[in-house]
């Protein structure tokens, strides 16, 4: 009952509650495990253009990504939140994070064409209202890598993710970046 009433009621996914306790469940098992920050870029000019209906379809097929992807990727106790709007998190224990993301986005890509009802474009509409050159919606996705060999915080998950997700809406196109925190060494890579 409880799981119902905090899940996203428009793709039933777990909300901010459910996914803050799986992230402080992780942390203090100390184990290594991945977060996966999903968002979509210019959903904005797609919900505008394109309406709330189908807005709301893209949500739902994001999440859907999202759970295939873990589905192929990840592990049994693997975990897919929707944090809100056009964001998503997953958490997993996979030993291929990199390959997680790189599926994320190549089941994006494969499907989202479908909701552009056959129209094609050379730009679009940033929140701001600025005209950027793109095809249509994309993905960005912020890889934290938790390795959970020194202390960890929900404060430091986030910020990263926040840092990372910056990065990746200044690049056109779909793409993830990536960091590992919790580790005697840092590491920053972009694919």
């Amino acid at each position: 009952m409880e799981s119902a009433r905090v899940a996203s009621p428009l793709t039933g996914l777990p909300g901010n509650l459910q996914i803050n306790r799986e992230l402080n469940k992780r942390i203090s098992e100390k184990k290594p495990f991945q977060v996966v920050y999903a968002d979509l870029d210019y959903f904005k000019w797609f919900n505008d253009r394109f309406g709330f209906q189908k807005g709301d379809q893209l949500i739902q097929y994001t999440a859907d990504v999202m759970q295939q992807s873990i589905a192929v990727c990840g592990t049994p106790h693997d975990f897919v939140g929707h944090v809100g709007g056009d964001d998503f998190i997953a958490i997993s224990a996979t030993l291929s994070p990199k390959q997680l993301c790189q599926e994320i986005i190549r089941r994006f890509e494969q499907g989202v064409q479908m909701f552009y009802e056959d129209e094609e474009w050379e730009y679009v509409w940033d929140r701001s209202g600025n005209k950027v050159k793109s095809e249509g919606v994309t993905l960005s996705l912020s890889l934290v890598v938790c390795e959970c060999e020194s202390p960890i915080s929900l404060e430091h998950i986030s910020q990263t993710a926040a840092l990372l997700k910056k990065k990746a809406k200044a690049h056109q196109g779909s793409i993830y970046y990536f960091e590992k925190i919790g580790s005697s060494g840092l590491e920053l890579e972009s694919v």
